[in-house]
């Protein structure tokens, strides 16, 4: 749903010029660059390069926030996209679409805002609250993270989940 974040980012970018997007992508960097010209958005806005697994967490630690919005569908009803587990784990809060279990992991640990609807309205509301996600603490955003996606934190509440079955 490259096209829906792009035309967050241009009406963010409007109101608050000093945002400047970075997109970590295998794709083609040309072929992104036309979607972003096509909205027209300025190049020196984004910033496009390719990251492996090991410098993923030195390119993330360069954000205030993350935006994704991942395209709904039967097999995203029950699942958890990696990257939101990856960003709060570098305390980062995200802004995306209620996408598996993304919705119900934000509100409750509030370390990021839903976009539900992909127009000027849902953009603004977010927009106008920005400077709030950006105060989140990344200590909380990362405690979060580690309390619902720690292995060992999860086996500990399997074995007590089936402990209490059992008895």
């Amino acid at each position: 749903m490259t096209h829906e974040m792009f035309s967050f980012f241009k009406m963010l970018t409007t109101q608050m010029p000093e945002y400047i997007m970075l997109i970590l992508t295998k794709d083609n960097a040309a072929r992104v660059e036309t979607e972003v010209l096509s909205l027209g958005i300025p190049l020196n806005k984004i910033f496009i390069t390719y990251s492996d697994r090991e410098h993923l967490p030195q390119f993330m630690a360069l954000s205030n926030c993350s935006v994704f919005f991942i395209k709904s569908s039967f097999s995203k009803m029950a699942s958890s996209p990696t990257k939101h587990a990856e960003l709060m784990g570098m305390g980062i809060p995200v802004i995306c679409n209620d996408i598996g279990d993304t919705g119900g992991i934000i509100n409750d640990t509030k370390t990021g805002f839903i976009i539900d609807t992909f127009n000027e309205d849902s953009y603004q509301d977010v927009i106008n609250r920005i400077c709030d996600l950006e105060k989140i603490g990344k200590e909380y955003i990362y405690n979060s993270g580690k309390n619902l996606f720690d292995l060992s934190i999860g086996v500990q509440k399997y074995l007590t989940e089936y402990k209490r079955i059992l008895n």
